[in-house]
Parts: structure tokens; sequence; C-alpha cells
């Protein structure tokens, strides 16, 4: 099901960053994630991520800490130190610029 709904959001928003194709990117991420596939999942989050940053800049936002936050878990998983700091270091500073401007 959301593959297809990928499909149709690809298809109504085209190559233009959108929230929604982000979402469904990030859910994808998730249920390829826990199918086991962790290089499928990885490339979702990382379109996922792509997106949400077009979309919010550099602008602290919850959508883009929650994918840093499951890529930093990820890269954990798999071995990957480097991306894994680099990810939840980020995710860490989002969260406090986020709740601390709230």
């Amino acid at each position: 099901h959301l593959q297809h709904a990928l499909r149709i959001e690809r298809k109504l928003h085209g190559t233009s960053p959108h929230p929604d194709v982000a979402k469904t990117l990030y859910s994808l991420g998730l249920v390829v994630l826990r199918s086991g596939d962790h290089h499928a999942s990885r490339v979702h989050l990382e379109e996922s991520l792509k997106i949400s940053r077009a979309i919010h800049g550099d602008t602290p936002h919850p959508d883009v800490q929650k994918v840093l936050r499951l890529v930093a878990a990820l890269s954990a998983r798999d071995g990957d130190i480097g991306q894994w700091r680099s990810s939840r270091k980020e995710a860490i500073r989002m969260h406090e610029a986020i709740h601390h401007t709230q």
C-alpha cells in the first residue's frame, strides 16, 4: 500500500519536494527495516531526509529530527559509527533547538 501511495504522490507532486512524499518514504523505511532489509530502509530514509531538508532548509524541524534519529539507530546497528555519530549529534542539536524555542 505504501509503494502505491508513493507512486501516486510522486505523480501528483513531480520532482518538487513535498512533505507527503517525505513521510511516505519514512514509513516505507520503517516497514522494510522491520522486515530486515537495512539497505532498502536506508535508501528510503536518506531520500526522506533529503526531501525534508529541501523543504525545511536549515530550520530545525521535528520531521527532519525523527528521520535523523532513525538513520542514527540504523547506522549504529550496521556498525557505521561515523554516520551514527554525525546523525545522532545533529538530531540532538535539532531536538534542543526545537524544544528550546517552544
